[in-house]
């Protein structure tokens, strides 16, 4: 099972840091225009346009490690790197769990209050993070 799970995570995070990497790169999708993806991703009504490329590539970078850290999570690796990847997961843990906690918070939803994302981060986001984070939780506890 824990293979299952870390290959399913993986292919999630992994999919999301090619998203990102495709909306730094200028990319719209899944929606027509870049005021309207600012608005669906971001979540600031002062925004109209996506942040830097720099910084959506360095969100694509870390949902990348995390999805790597999951895939080493799901073998049994030798000696050191087995206390690597589980200190790794650890991080990835707390920091998937973090922002999908936050965006339950009544002051995340006073600042991000830009139509579609808070109904989406409440919806999709906020919960698909909280279980990515579940799902570290579930691969570690065991190693500890």
């Amino acid at each position: 099972m824990t293979m299952g799970l870390s290959l399913f995570i993986f292919a999630l995070l992994m999919t999301v840091a090619g998203i990102y990497l495709s909306w730094a790169r200028g990319g719209h999708w899944p929606v027509a225009s870049e005021m309207a993806l600012a608005a669906a991703v971001v979540g600031d009504p002062t925004l109209q346009r996506m942040p830097p490329p720099q910084r959506l590539q360095l969100i694509a970078g870390a949902h990348a490690l995390g999805a790597l850290s999951m895939l080493a999570l799901g073998f049994d690796l030798p000696g050191p790197l087995q206390l690597i990847a589980t200190w790794a997961g650890a991080g990835f843990c707390l920091a998937f769990g973090a922002r999908g906690v936050l965006g339950f918070l009544p002051f995340w939803r006073k600042h991000f209050t830009a139509e579609p994302f808070n109904t989406i981060d409440r919806i999709i986001y906020s919960p698909c993070y909280v279980l990515v984070a579940e799902a570290f939780f579930t691969l570690i506890s065991d190693r500890f």
